[in-house]
């Protein structure tokens, strides 16, 4: 069956239910694959790695790790891009229109930033 599916070219469980019922005529209902029952050792473990391949944290859930894990990134993201300030009132002089995208390269990975402006209006004292 694995020779047939496409990595990433649908989402996993309507890959194995359209190859089932090609092979056996067989429906199998989405429903029916109760991944909660899939025992801990075969689910998927995802690390996460450091620039020098440390691992940083990992888990089963991929969702639990992205929250953990969303703040420390976009610390990182900022800090490779230089872009972030804060407590700005004016357009700085210093920083030319804010590009669709920023990539730089750093320990063979391509960290990419989408600049935006956040409005963190602070109440007045």
């Amino acid at each position: 069956m694995l020779a047939n599916l496409d990595p990433g070219g649908e989402p996993l469980l309507e890959a194995v239910q359209r190859e089932l019922h090609r092979r056996t005529g067989i429906l199998v209902p989405l429903d029916a694959f109760d991944l909660e029952k899939v025992p801990a050792h075969l689910r998927v473990t995802f690390a996460i790695e450091d620039a020098s391949h440390a691992v940083i944290a990992q888990g089963k859930d991929l969702g639990a790790l992205q929250a953990e894990l969303a703040g420390p990134a976009r610390a990182a993201v900022a800090e490779v891009t230089g872009l972030e300030r804060d407590g700005l009132r004016d357009w700085p002089d210093d920083l030319d229109p804010l590009p669709d995208t920023v990539e730089q390269t750093r320990g063979g990975h391509t960290v990419r930033g989408y600049p935006a402006f956040v409005d963190e209006e602070r109440p007045s004292p």
